[in-house]
């Protein structure tokens, strides 16, 4: 795929992967292989995270539409690869992050029904943790579980808040 075209984004829109997608069978070696080398860029490209989560659920059943999907990935990192984290000195500190969540399954994996949760912390807009979770609690509306990832969030931060006291960064921080 070194000649391939460029992308700007690494899924489709609007796709909604199932295992069973009526598409035919593929090497599964091949699948599994190609999934294993894209999550050691993870590492330095959070971006690809979430859909690399996702094409993971099919490791053991993968289909021509999945193989099509991790392949969108391999576009998105070659039109993308300039994209990376940066960390330079760290003089001033501001604390951000971001969270969500995703109500029943309504997301991109639709063979399962539970919610998930999401969110990433940055310094400095660069990141330094993230986290994304099947929820293990059902819960019965979307503001609940809009509640309940605030909460796992609002933990992470007081964690980090401590970290950055222990460290000596408390006074440089926003």
């Amino acid at each position: 795929m070194m000649e391939c075209n460029p992308s700007k984004t690494p899924l489709p829109q609007n796709l909604k992967l199932r295992m069973d997608m009526n598409s035919s069978l593929i090497n599964l070696q091949l699948y599994q292989w190609m999934v294993d080398k894209l999550v050691f860029l993870t590492n330095t490209r959070w971006d690809i995270v979430y859909i690399l989560n996702l094409v993971s659920c099919f490791m053991t059943q993968s289909q021509l539409v999945h193989l099509q999907v991790v392949k969108s990935i391999i576009r998105y990192i070659k039109g993308t690869i300039h994209f990376g984290l940066f960390y330079g000195q760290l003089t001033k500190l501001k604390l951000s992050s971001f969270n969500d969540a995703d109500w029943g399954g309504r997301g991109g994996y639709k063979d399962e029904q539970k919610s998930t949760r999401a969110y990433i912390f940055m310094i400095n807009n660069t990141l330094i943790t993230w986290c994304t979770k099947k929820q293990t609690c059902i819960v019965l509306s979307s503001t609940k579980l809009e509640y309940h990832a605030l909460l796992e969030a609002t933990k992470e931060v007081i964690w980090i808040k401590h970290l950055l006291r222990v460290w000596n960064f408390e006074n440089r921080t926003n």
